[in-house]
């Protein structure tokens, strides 16, 4: 049965050397792909598979654009399961049986492996019964290390996992497989810098620099345990005793197992006031003055991201509600209008055609430009960096699609409301999904690729005016002047 993979891309040439299996060909709906090899292996249209007799061949995707490759085969008669499957599902890992954790590291150093195990590595190589090690990892690196783990898709045979030791791998770039909540576990800028800057602790295991890793557990507390750490969100409350009356709700609630044995095993009240203390900061220990120390030190994610780890508005309300750009968006939603705000990458100008159908639907929409401009180098570095999650790249560090160049202020005067989803629980105007609409047309009138991004856009008023911020001075007079003359109040 031959082996095709749907994907000539950097997932696709990790799949080739993780799987050591041999593949017929790739097959790409980017046709300036086609005609031409990856790892030797020659790149064809999708239209070679139309005469294929089913059962003398497995599609594999590996694309992030799994869903619309799914319906695309399925347009063309094929099966999902039984002519495809995706190639990136999810899985665990754990050390081979035969590795002790000592040796499982000490072969990672043999072979030049660059990775740090980002926290909780002090008292290693012991490992609790129920613990794991989370390796923060560069993500061409990962297909190196594979044949010393044990692979469990889907957590499928958990009962003969334990008494193993579970790695949890996360990309440096978020490779697919390798994110945590669709994410880079950390900002892909700081990821590398985590490390670029790492010691030896104990002679065998990589972790980040002295000066990196109160910085790098006050991240994960705040954005990866957030509420579940069990630390008040300000400083209302005394730290130590709203942890211990959060432990007690929790084993009497018998809420999420995982959840409350993490919060039993660390306390977290004592490692943030260590990395205050380690910081010189004075502050009282709460999730809002770790949000203010992430900040002042450049580590702090973006507004989008933020809201999208946490989930809900209303939570992370209480670290905004003071910022002039923030009142200025909550003011922004109560007006007739919305303002929206698109990024344009470099993509784009390779696709002519992508702008006349941009305005086409800009015209449906009744939709008016208020304000177009060129980023300069230095809005370019810091949107990268806060804008997206700081994910404007693949597995490799770099984008097939560029990085934003240019925006577009755009003012819609007749929104069309609508209700929040689970997959865009932010948006509440129908007009917001132009972008998808753009990329459809551009796929299906056009046979451009549904990998190529040429767009992208703020969810709502709040990223916008968050976005603001990023911009230099002459181009925040001219958008502030727009908004005013529309009846926006703008803060500061």
């Amino acid at each position: 049965m031959d082996i095709i993979l749907f994907g000539a891309s950097i997932t696709g040439q990790e799949y080739v050397m993780k799987s050591k299996k041999e593949v017929a060909y790739f097959i790409d709906n980017d046709l300036r792909k086609w005609g031409k090899t990856l790892l030797g292996i020659p790149i064809h249209s999708p239209n070679v598979i139309v005469n294929l007799k089913s059962g003398t061949y497995q599609i594999v995707v590996t694309s992030v654009y799994y869903k619309e490759i799914s319906e695309q085969l399925n347009e063309m008669g094929l099966l999902e399961g039984t002519d495809y499957v995706n190639g990136i599902e999810a899985s665990e890992f754990y050390i081979r049986e035969d590795l002790t954790v000592e040796a499982f590291f000490e072969e990672l150093k043999k072979r030049d492996i660059r990775y740090v195990i980002p926290r909780h590595f002090h008292d290693l190589p012991k490992v609790r019964i129920d613990g794991d090690i989370d390796l923060l990892i560069v993500d061409q690196d990962i297909y190196q290390i594979e044949d010393l783990l044990v692979k469990d898709y889907h957590n499928r045979f958990y009962g003969s996992n334990i008494g193993r030791v579970k790695i949890d791998l996360y990309g440096v770039y978020g490779s697919i497989g390798y994110k945590y909540k669709n994410m880079a576990l950390y900002r892909s800028d700081l990821a590398q810098i985590l490390v670029d800057s790492y010691i030896w602790h104990k002679g065998c295991f990589r972790v980040p620099s002295k000066s990196y890793q109160s910085l790098a557990l006050l991240y994960h507390v705040l954005y990866h345990r957030g509420l579940s750490s069990g630390i008040p969100v300000d400083d209302s409350n005394d730290a130590r005793a709203y942890q211990e009356r959060f432990k007690e709700d929790l084993i009497q609630y018998q809420g999420n197992h995982n959840e409350t044995t993490n919060i039993v095993h660390y306390d977290y009240v004592d490692m943030v006031e260590e990395c205050f203390s380690s910081l010189r900061v004075d502050y009282a220990v709460s999730l809002q003055n770790i949000h203010l120390v992430l900040r002042d030190y450049g580590w702090a994610l973006g507004y989008d991201s933020f809201r999208k780890i946490w989930g809900s508005d209303d939570q992370v309300f209480p670290f905004y509600k003071n910022e002039k750009w923030y009142m200025s968006g909550l003011a922004a939603q109560s007006h007739h209008g919305d303002i929206m705000l698109f990024y344009f990458r470099e993509v784009e100008k390779d696709y002519p055609v992508f702008r006349k159908v941009f305005e086409e639907e800009m015209m449906k929409n009744q939709l008016v430009t208020l304000y177009e401009g060129t980023l300069t180098e230095e809005e370019v570095a810091i949107v990268t960096q806060n804008v997206r999650g700081g994910n404007w790249t693949d597995g490799s560090g770099h984008s097939e699609n560029g990085k934003p160049y240019k925006i577009l202020l755009v003012y819609d005067d007749k929104p069309e409301r609508t209700q929040p989803t689970a997959q865009d629980p932010f948006v509440t105007n129908e007009h917001f999904f132009l972008k998808r609409r753009v990329r459809d047309r551009l796929k299906l009138e056009f046979d451009i690729p549904a990998s190529v991004n040429c767009i992208h856009s703020a969810d709502d008023s709040l990223e916008v005016f968050h976005d603001f911020q990023f911009l230099e001075d002459p181009k925040m007079e001219r958008i502030k002047k727009c908004l005013m003359e529309l009846g926006f109040e703008i803060k500061g």
